[in-house]
């Protein structure tokens, strides 16, 4: 009979540790486009869609960049402060997140 190695050492070994990371990518991948097709049954307010555009835009290109927008684009100037408040934070927990916030409107809009 031939020993066999426990499952961990094997993932290991074959490559499939990040096997986590590539989950909570692909539900971060599944909330985003979920976004675009999900319908509230009640408004959601800008601060919390603000807060779901910022960790998108975090965990997608990292630190903003850009200039800010001036006093009479709102919408623009609103994105980027909010994408801005979220600087040096990383890729997973913005993906993390966005996860949980998208969850917590579900749950308090949806219905």
């Amino acid at each position: 009979s031939s020993t066999r190695l426990p499952t961990e050492i094997c993932l290991r070994s074959s490559g499939a540790a990040t096997m986590a990371e590539k989950t909570l990518e692909d539900k971060f991948k599944e909330a985003a486009e979920s976004v675009k097709t999900l319908q509230f049954s009640k408004t959601v307010p800008t601060d919390r869609k603000l807060k779901l555009y910022a960790f998108f835009k975090q965990a997608n290109e990292g630190d903003n960049t850009g200039a800010r927008p001036g006093m009479f684009s709102w919408e623009a100037r609103s994105k980027f402060d909010a994408w801005e408040g979220v600087k040096g934070k990383d890729k997973e927990s913005c993906m993390r997140e966005y996860i949980e916030e998208l969850e917590a409107q579900i749950r308090e809009f949806k219905d």
